[in-house]
């Protein structure tokens, strides 16, 4: 077995071996250009799967790696272009791709050989220089997807700033040439492709801004029992168990656009319907101004880890908790930056209230807007508990309280409807907890409730107390559950036209951080009930 260089050379060779991989094809090569000795390298990174080919090549026309040309046998081919022009270009072609680097004689059997292929050339660029040409070629004639040739820019960015550290230790010496218009920006998508390529061969699918699958890898086709090439033109939605979770990954994106990578636990489906645990890391591509032209999706299988049922019930709650945190974040920056002038515009509407003292019409509209303005500041302080409570400050907490606290908010909007709501909640049904949490949670479920209702439907809020626990129900006469109440309370699962399926998400943290439950189910005698079940006390 050949021993790997080391150094730079052996460190670019790992990263064309492992980018190979990545994106599905068969080999990559480094081209470096000696503009002193006019002179051009060939520094080859090719795919275990491949080797045979290479081989072969090799016994028609002798050793590749580390072959070098004179500028005048590759001044009419498609890698110096690339190289002078500094541009990325693609050819079916052999003959196009080498100019006269090999004789006609070789390159016809060679064709033969490796089959129908394609070939991209790109120019590894730092600063105002270009280093060298990184060729990749892959299987069938079909051109190279968007989504690829901007990993593959990345790939060739980063080489080109390793050569520049030492060129020496590679051949390269070059010197400004061509138009710039193909200068790239550094980019942190770069740094973690790297740390991909540097790793294990990873499930990789390349899907575009309208999650479709523009290419698989191997690796890919193998872990979700597709044939080759079969899941490109598909969407991304059917390797998962849950398509809303790959939407709220990907939308994570564009919410937090400086945030090029994502990484969560998921449940991913097989071609033929079987589920199994695993981890998604989703890495944002964009073009050099600033476009989105798509995503690379890497998977991890961890079934492995999966080994009983209450592994599964583990992993679940792990990934759940992932969501959250990640759901936590958004909430606190968009949430955060509402409130503040939700804020200051209550504040200057209670001084003007105070101001008047004519015109009662006035003052009750100005009441009315105040409600209205708590009752969306209710609303984004629930997003906000999908961030850590660390600031939480347990109390006493009586519940009857809690419960109109929360229903007075909602009195605007329920009684223009003719719906009615009944408090059964004794006074004095106390537990310790956070009572800005509680009151999200029975705000979120009374308004679940009241929505569901009819014009003049109505909505009970009861409770059992007992000496260890406090159980509360929300019901309401409503037409019920159409769905698996278990699926209400994963996040962005929603029935509501507008809905966001962020509410019962909230809840159900909350009342679990107290160490409690929530869980819905249908009325024998129709329409909804939301138990909450918690304990007296909580142990910190």
């Amino acid at each position: 077995m050949q021993e790997r260089p080391a150094g730079i050379a052996g460190i670019i060779e790992s990263i064309l071996r492992g980018s190979t991989r990545i994106l599905g094809c068969t080999s990559a090569s480094l081209i470096v250009f000696n503009d002193v000795r006019r002179e051009v390298r060939l520094r080859v990174g090719t795919a275990a799967e491949s080797l045979p080919d290479l081989e072969q090549v090799e016994a028609l026309a002798g050793s590749i790696e580390g072959a070098s040309f004179s500028f005048d046998d590759v001044s009419g081919s498609l890698v110096y272009r690339s190289w002078k022009q500094r541009i990325v270009l693609e050819t079916s072609s052999l003959g196009d791709l080498a100019g006269n680097a090999f004789g006609t004689e070789i390159l016809g059997p060679v064709m033969d050989m490796i089959g129908e292929r394609r070939f991209i050339c790109v120019p590894a660029l730092t600063g105002d220089l270009c280093q060298g040409v990184v060729v990749f070629d892959k299987a069938g004639a079909a051109p190279f997807s968007r989504q690829q040739r901007e990993v593959l820019l990345l790939y060739a960015q980063r080489i080109g700033d390793i050569i520049e550290s030492d060129p020496d230790d590679v051949g390269a010496q070059t010197s400004p040439c061509g138009s710039p218009e193909t200068l790239r920006r550094a980019e942190p998508a770069g740094d973690q492709l790297i740390h991909m390529a540097m790793g294990e061969s990873p499930p990789v699918v390349m899907v575009d801004a309208d999650s479709r699958i523009t290419s698989s890898n191997d690796a890919a086709d193998r872990l979700f029992g597709y044939p080759s090439g079969e899941m490109v033109d598909r969407s991304v939605e059917d390797l998962f168990k849950d398509p809303q979770q790959i939407r709220a990954l990907l939308n994570h994106h564009f919410l937090f656009l400086a945030d090029c990578h994502f990484e969560e636990g998921s449940v991913l489906r097989r071609r033929n319907g079987r589920q199994f645990p695993g981890r998604v890391e989703t890495l944002l591509l964009a073009d050099n101004e600033g476009q989105v032209v798509g995503f690379l999706v890497l998977f991890k299988d961890q079934s492995a880890l999966v080994k009983s049922q209450e592994d599964r019930r583990g992993l679940d709650r792990l990934m759940r908790q992932e969501r959250l945190a990640t759901m936590g974040e958004m909430a606190a920056q968009l949430a955060h930056e509402i409130r503040n002038p939700l804020v200051a515009i209550g504040a200057t509407l209670e001084y003007v209230a105070g101001d008047l003292e004519e015109g009662r019409d006035v003052r009750e509209n100005i009441a009315d807007v105040r409600k209205e303005i708590s009752r969306i500041d209710m609303i984004l302080k629930a997003y906000l508990s999908l961030a850590a409570r660390h600031g939480s400050s347990l109390a006493v907490v009586d519940l009857a309280q809690v419960v109109e606290d929360a229903s007075k908010i909602l009195d605007g909007s329920r009684k223009s409807t003719g719906k009615t709501f009944t408090s059964l909640v004794p006074e004095g049904a106390t537990v310790l907890a956070d009572v800005d949490g509680l009151r999200h949670v029975f705000f979120n479920l009374l308004l679940n409730a009241l929505e569901a209702l009819p014009w003049g439907g109505e909505v009970t809020c009861s409770s059992t107390v007992g000496p260890d626990q406090v159980t509360l129900n929300v019901e309401d006469t409503g037409p019920g559950l159409s769905c698996d109440p278990r699926e209400c309370f994963q996040t962005f699962f929603t029935t509501k036209k507008n809905g966001t399926g962020l509410g019962l998400t909230v809840c159900r943290k909350i009342v679990e951080a107290h160490g409690g439950t929530v869980r819905l189910e249908n009325r024998e005698e129709g329409g909804c009930r939301a138990v909450v079940t918690l304990p007296r006390k909580v142990t910190t």
